[in-house]
């Protein structure tokens, strides 16, 4: 469960579009705590250098396999990461797991399709993750 809760947190904030991707980093590692079975709360310190307050308004990934899905996330309420600031973030989240052994099996061959909308300012734009390796966004996150 830990290491679905790690690649939440990688996918939710590297979907934030490639500009603010470079502005975005995990300063301390990830936590997390269930509060009920489907929900959980992911809670890591976030880093942003950018002059942009970030909002993620909404949240749909689809963690899969070749054999089929494994887990769906859900963001359950808007997140926000104040600009130029490290500060801890609380990432709400709801999980469906459909093959909870698929994801204690290879957790290093995931996949991970879906979209986020985010908002920057005034503008929002909704970006789209199809059938990328769960590892590229851990790698991203991790420079």
């Amino acid at each position: 469960m830990k290491k679905l809760l790690i690649l939440t947190a990688a996918v939710m904030l590297a979907s934030c579009g490639t500009n603010m991707r470079e502005k975005i980093t995990i300063v301390e590692p990830v936590d997390w705590k269930v509060e009920t079975l489907s929900k959980a709360v992911i809670t890591c310190t976030v880093g942003n250098s950018s002059c942009h307050k970030l909002r993620i308004t909404e949240g749909r990934f689809r963690l899969h396999t070749g054999l089929g899905d494994v887990a769906t996330v859900l963001l359950n309420e808007q997140v926000t990461i104040p600009r130029r600031a490290v500060t801890p973030l609380e990432i709400p989240i709801r999980i469906k797991l459909n093959d909870p052994l698929a994801l204690l099996a290879s957790p290093s061959g995931l996949m991970v399709s879906g979209e986020a909308t985010v908002r920057v300012g005034p503008a929002r734009k909704k970006i789209h993750v199809r059938n990328e390796p769960i590892s590229e966004y851990i790698d991203k996150l991790a420079q």
